[in-house]
């Protein structure tokens, strides 16, 4: 098994994150604004999205976890209250928006970027279960990212939805799952534990 194989998850990464400051608040024509903003105004940021150091990826993803918690606002005096509660999370966790957003964009076009963000959302101690849980998901994963280099649109939308139903199915969330993979490709002891997972669940049983 090489280290390229444990990550296998890298389009459901995208599916996963939590958007733009402004569609966290809750106003989505906001939030388009937002994004073209950012790509013309902080494009040369996002470019050096693989150069963020560990304390700024701890803080991102402190923050979206906070900011993950919150309820869109329907009405303006609702997302105005999320602003201000989106404001309050990133300076309590010392990272600006325009960080904060740079490093969510660049995740979707920058793997090793998306690969430290997986890690550090989960920390380092995983259980025998959650192990299992990611080597029988990525059984069913891995054919399925095969596919998405020469996938049309539609079929990425087909495989996107079956990727989710093969997490649930192991009852394993996204988070959990990329974060073992990217945490395999860097530490050895853990790769070696997924390895031997894999080869117990694929041995044939006695009798």
């Amino acid at each position: 098994m090489t280290r390229s194989s444990l990550f296998t998850l890298a389009y459901a990464v995208v599916l996963g994150a939590a958007g733009p400051l402004a569609a966290c608040a809750g106003n989505r024509d906001a939030a388009a604004n937002s994004q073209s903003a950012l790509a013309a105004s902080n494009l040369s940021e996002t470019q050096r999205a693989s150069t963020y150091s560990d304390a700024q990826i701890q803080a991102f993803v402190a923050a979206r976890t906070e900011i993950q918690q919150l309820t869109p606002g329907q009405t303006a005096e609702e997302q105005a209250a999320n602003q201000r509660r989106i404001t309050d999370i990133l300076q309590r966790h010392n990272i600006n928006g325009v960080t904060y957003n740079a490093i969510e964009t660049a995740t979707r076009t920058d793997q090793a970027l998306a690969n430290r963000v997986a890690a550090a959302s989960v920390g380092s101690s995983f259980t025998d279960a959650q192990l299992q849980a990611f080597v029988a998901a990525s059984a069913e994963i891995d054919p399925l990212n095969r596919e998405l280099a020469s996938a049309t649109p539609e079929r990425r939308t087909q495989i996107a939805a079956e990727i989710r139903s093969a997490l649930d199915r192991n009852n394993i969330d996204l988070q959990t799952y990329n974060g073992i993979a990217a945490r395999a490709q860097a530490d050895q002891t853990l790769g070696a534990r997924i390895a031997q997972l894999r080869a117990a669940q694929t041995r044939p049983s006695d009798g």
